[in-house]
């Protein structure tokens, strides 16, 4: 009895091994989407309307020309470098990290999962959090399409809500 316990105990050890790597917890969706490049830094921030709208009063965005789009004045180049539709254009990274993972659920294909999140921008300049209202306390939504792969899970895409 002795011996099939030594010997089958290293195969259901395998087995439970196996079985729990083909789950994604919130833990393990938490630190693959960090791990992601395309998440973990970011050169593009959102534009909230009224922020902007306080830039332009404040000079901090200027228009050289009639009909000509806003451009960053000469103080503002050192923290953004343009506006375009898909945000502030930085002069420098920024870093941002998963702050909770809120629920994973059966994704669109089989062989995938979505897991709803929420995440904060990290060491945000102070003329960032003054002027465009985005501080590293700041909670943002988005979501994460995994898929699962023969090493493990992947993530697809992160859409940003």
């Amino acid at each position: 009895m002795r011996k099939a316990f030594v010997f089958l105990a290293p195969l259901l050890l395998l087995i439970v091994a196996c079985s729990s790597s083909k789950e994604l917890t919130r833990s393990k969706a938490s630190a693959l989407i960090n791990a992601k490049p395309d998440f973990a830094t970011t050169k593009v921030l959102p534009v909230e309307p009224h922020t902007f709208d306080k830039m332009i009063a404040d000079k901090l965005f200027v228009q050289p020309g009639s009909g000509q789009w806003w451009q960053p004045s000469q103080e503002t180049r050192a923290y953004i470098t343009s506006l375009s539709n898909g945000g502030y254009a930085l002069a420098k990274p920024l870093s941002r990290s998963v702050a909770e993972i809120d629920g994973i659920s059966p994704g669109p294909d089989e062989g995938t999962k979505v897991a709803s999140f929420t995440y904060h921008y990290n060491d945000v300049p102070p003329f960032i959090s003054q002027h465009a209202a985005i501080t590293s306390d700041k909670i943002f939504h988005a979501e994460a399409l995994f898929k699962t792969y023969d090493d493990g899970w992947r993530v697809e895409e992160v859409e940003y809500k």
